[in-house]
């Protein structure tokens, strides 16, 4: 529970954050930000963010980061894999802080 709690960090009762990790910074990602409808994805420089709004089904929330990332971005498919299956290793947790923020 407590690298839990290292990688996702509440900043309120609206919006909580992933840790990032050296390779993501590296790619030039500063952080990742969810609300309850989106998650956004904020690049080092602060110029510009991907916003990624949740599917339906949060399962396919990697998909969704693909597609943004592919149309937004000139990341290769490797690095966009590399933040993508980040995001997708806490999934369940991201489930469940959406769920305590929607009041589900």
């Amino acid at each position: 529970m407590s690298e839990l709690q290292d990688v996702i960090i509440r900043d309120s009762d609206k919006q909580f954050r992933l840790r990032i990790s050296g390779f993501l910074r590296s790619l030039g990602v500063s952080q990742i930000v969810d609300t309850k409808e989106y998650l956004e994805i904020e690049f080092i420089g602060g110029d510009y963010g991907i916003r990624v709004l949740y599917p339906y089904h949060l399962g396919e929330l990697h998909e969704s980061i693909k597609k943004e990332l592919l149309a937004e971005t000139q990341l290769s498919l490797i690095e966009i894999d590399n933040i993508r299956f980040y995001v997708n290793d806490y999934n369940d947790e991201i489930e469940s802080i959406l769920k305590q923020l929607k009041g589900i």
